[in-house]
């Protein structure tokens, strides 16, 4: 799944529509859950990727994403669930999920009954090897 994450402070954006205006942080335009899931999100809204950001930086590397979020050099990041657990500060240390919220995060039900364990803004698929 995709996860359109900002940091928890941010009483700005809190929904898709929100992304109008702001500086969105991304791994790549060729990035499944790291870019084009998330821009699918915003056409899905009625928003263009192109227009209505006031900028859009793929940073080719989803953790400097995340990090660019926590540090505010970008108001939204697009990334992978479970990246934010994933990446480390510049100082190695793990990133506190908590310092993120999700914008409509969504909630997936697994075969299995159990819910999906990480949070994630659009729909999900099976891993790349399916």
């Amino acid at each position: 799944g995709g996860v359109i994450a900002v940091r928890y402070d941010n009483d700005q954006i809190n929904t898709i529509l929100d992304l109008k205006d702001k500086i969105i942080g991304a791994g790549s335009i060729l990035d499944l859950m790291g870019g084009q899931m998330q821009i699918f999100e915003m056409e899905k809204a009625g928003m263009s990727y192109v227009n209505d950001p006031k900028q859009v930086i793929f940073a080719k590397s989803q953790a400097e994403v995340v990090r660019g979020v926590a540090s505010g050099r970008f108001d939204v990041g697009f990334v992978r669930t479970d990246q934010i657990e994933q990446t480390a500060d510049t100082n190695g240390t793990p990133m506190d999920p908590n310092l993120f919220k999700i914008i409509d995060p969504k909630v997936d039900i697994l075969e299995s009954g159990e819910i999906f364990p990480f949070l994630h803004s659009t729909n999900t698929y099976p891993e790349w090897a399916l």
